[in-house]
């Protein structure tokens, strides 16, 4: 899995093997003042070129979520699920109970930090993968 922010890193991640890729559309990703992103119009395109090639995709909607980006974040969802990208991944509750009810796979961000077996058991109702929190060391 490879971040893209742009077609071009996008596809230099494919050219050199990376059977997925995740992106951000212009808010709600961590990523979104450090790349240049892309746009909703692109999720159509980006599902239908990459889907061709077996390549999964996801959106990162991975910030903290607040009331006034509850319509951002059920129209992002919407689109993702239209378009057909792969899955969203998602730090707010939010964002991972409205991707569950429209039956969007979601995988939880590690900006979420789980880091216990209780949480990893409430967040496996909600969603198809977890990653883990940096902090925990195979030790």
């Amino acid at each position: 899995m490879a971040p893209a922010g742009n077609w071009e890193s996008m596809q230099a991640a494919i050219d050199a093997g990376a059977d997925s890729v995740y992106f951000g559309i212009d808010q709600l990703n961590m990523r979104a003042r450090a790349s240049m992103n892309f746009t909703l119009d692109d999720l159509p395109a980006i599902a239908k070129k990459f889907g061709e090639k077996n390549v999964r995709t996801y959106l990162t909607q991975n910030t903290i979520i607040y009331d006034h980006d509850l319509s951002v974040i059920k129209t992002l969802v919407n689109a993702v699920k239209d378009a057909g990208i792969t899955a969203v991944i998602a730090s707010d509750q939010a964002v991972i109970n409205y991707a569950f009810t429209q039956g969007v796979e979601v995988h939880i961000s590690t900006q979420l930090n789980v880091t216990n077996i209780e949480t990893v058991k409430f967040y496996a109702n909600f969603s198809d993968v977890m990653v883990l929190s940096r902090e925990l060391s195979l030790n």
